[in-house]
């Protein structure tokens, strides 16, 4: 019969046109407008001929099976979905539809399940996420506010800190795209994995000599005597290291089946990647310990406490560089020392999922400094003595009635253009102490001693203004300390398996592909058919031929793709 609104053919049970979609009622069919002559009774091949020639013809296995003629074998039968192919459009699937006699709408649940399944998608979400990594990566994350005012501006800022631009890899949006590409991956793998595993569960299913000759690669022989062809055959190909099944007339032979795996667990190790990811970003923390030598501080996180045995530093011979940093760390755990090990750049300490990495090296002039400063009148210029001072314990000077006491310390003192002090560097480049003195009750006074003379009139000149008396810093000290980066990532063990998988799953995917080979004799001639991506998976089957087939036959050797 044919379709009332474009007059294509179509079947006699068809509820829907499989060329423009449109329903065809009883009365349609009973039109006087149809002819018998163009009535077409369309059989079970025609149909897989039909869907076949719909599909993308990529050959590129997306749907689950290997060949596109697999699928639309499993589209007809019912065993994959109509939307299965992810290189056809919107009306392609509606023309399959037509085909076989399904209705155009789809159910809600269908249409979330095809989005939450789709390329589209997915390829959306890494681009997303690319974006967002890039800017990341421009600008440094979870440094101190200070930081970003001086380069941008307290207004600028405060932009970025709302659209948590300094904390990018934790913000809601990134975790966001992070946990909807891992949905997208996870229901691509349920559907994909669904699909294969029914067919490594199922028997390899019969096949006529019609469906032989009709597939991907085949080929048909001559016999020069057919009474034991299928017998040498089975030899050779169990020779081959094939798994031959035999079943009247015909041969079922298959080897590395696993293979069929490889894109699965592809799949498997996005996922596990991702939720460890996710798993990571909740979880995982980072943090940073300044230590002294003799010095115990306790990781809560780990529940167990570390103790700074020793620290120091190695320069290279030919330069005052330094070469590397270590530091001698060991573990107490319910007060039992459990580990010593020294640690250096890029060589941490890992106990109970704790890493400890050395992350710098230097002089504590902020905690651990010793000052010795210099008073002097400035009335006279009278040398009023000099004075030892530390972070935790101020000193009176008894001629001029006040105390000192310590408020920071400048490695690398200088003032920006609104003349702002700020430490420019580590370095001793232009070490200053910043005091306060207090004079009785009245307020305190602020003042600066500074060590290079050149400062030392460039303050009293510009900064100090009439203050009575100047102070010099004339010696320091400071003990050293080991700065240790201290991180803890549960994820990190389901990371490597993830790429283990994906390893794994790249070699069976390109080193151990599964072979499908059926033969069946007609008469006189052997047929050889395979169901393949790649040609060469069917050649393998070739040489059991050559036993079979008359000296002077040249075969004929046919690809349908």
């Amino acid at each position: 019969m044919n379709c009332p609104q474009c007059q294509a053919t179509v079947l006699d049970d068809s509820h829907f046109c499989h060329q423009c979609g449109a329903e065809i009622s009883k009365a349609a069919t009973n039109t006087t407008d149809t002819l018998p002559s163009q009535t077409l009774d369309i059989s079970y091949l025609q149909r897989v001929d039909a869907v076949t020639a719909l599909l993308a013809g990529k050959q590129c296995g997306a749907c689950g099976y290997d060949t596109c003629a697999e699928n639309a074998e499993a589209i007809v039968k019912g065993q994959s979905g109509y939307d299965s192919c992810v290189g056809t459009d919107e009306k392609t699937r509606h023309q399959i539809k037509a085909l076989l006699g399904l209705p155009p709408q789809v159910s809600f649940w269908q249409q979330v399940w095809r989005w939450l399944t789709s390329v589209r998608l997915a390829i959306g979400l890494i681009l997303a996420l690319t974006v967002v990594s890039v800017v990341g990566t421009l600008l440094p994350q979870n440094a101190q506010p200070m930081s970003y005012i001086e380069q941008m501006g307290p207004d600028l800022y405060l932009l970025v800190h709302a659209l948590q631009i300094d904390n990018l890899f934790q913000s809601w949006y990134f975790l966001g795209l992070l946990l909807a590409l891992l949905v997208n991956t996870l229901c691509c793998t349920i559907k994909r994995s669904r699909v294969s595993f029914r067919l490594l569960t199922r028997p390899m299913p019969e096949h006529t000599i019609e469906e032989v000759r009709r597939m991907d690669h085949h080929l048909s022989v001559p016999l020069a005597e057919a009474s034991d062809a299928l017998d040498r055959v089975q030899d050779d190909l169990i020779q081959q290291r094939f798994r031959v099944t035999k079943s009247g007339g015909m041969l079922q032979a298959y080897k590395r089946r696993a293979g069929r795996l490889g894109v699965d667990l592809l799949h498997i190790s996005l996922v596990l990647v991702l939720a460890s990811a996710a798993l990571g970003t909740f979880y995982s923390y980072e943090s940073f310990q300044v230590g002294h030598q003799g010095e115990t501080f306790e990781l809560a996180e780990g529940g167990f406490s570390v103790r700074v045995d020793k620290l120091w530093s190695e320069s290279y011979a030919s330069a005052a560089r330094v070469k590397d940093w270590y530091t001698t760390l060991t573990v107490i755990d319910n007060q039992e020392e459990t580990l010593t090990q020294t640690i250096e750049v890029n060589h941490p300490l890992t106990y109970n999922g704790v890493s400890i990495y050395q992350a710098s090296y230097g002089s504590d002039w902020w905690e651990q400094g010793h000052y010795t400063v210099q008073v002097i009148r400035s009335a006279d210029g009278a040398d009023l003595g000099t004075y030892d001072l530390d972070s935790q314990n101020a000193v009176y000077v008894p001629e001029a009635q006040f105390t000192m006491s310590y408020v920071t310390f400048f490695s690398d003192f200088s003032l920006d253009d609104d003349m702002r002090s700020y430490n420019r560097s580590g370095a001793l480049n232009n070490p200053a102490l910043y005091l306060r003195l207090q004079v009785g009750d009245e307020p305190p006074q602020e003042a600066w001693a500074f060590s290079r003379t050149d400062m030392r009139g460039l303050y009293q000149t510009h900064m100090a203004g009439d203050a009575a008396y100047q102070v010099n810093l004339v010696g320091m000290s400071a003990e050293p300390y080991t700065g240790l980066r201290i991180a803890y990532n549960p994820a990190i063990p389901y990371i490597y398996a993830g790429f283990g998988l994906m390893v794994l799953g790249l070699f069976l995917n390109f080193y151990w592909s599964p072979r499908w080979v059926w033969v069946v004799i007609d008469g006189q001639s052997l047929h050889l058919g395979a169901n393949a991506r790649l040609s060469e998976q069917f050649e393998v089957g070739l040489r059991a031929l050559e036993t079979v087939r008359p000296p002077a036959q040249e075969r004929e050797f046919s690809h349908a793709d």
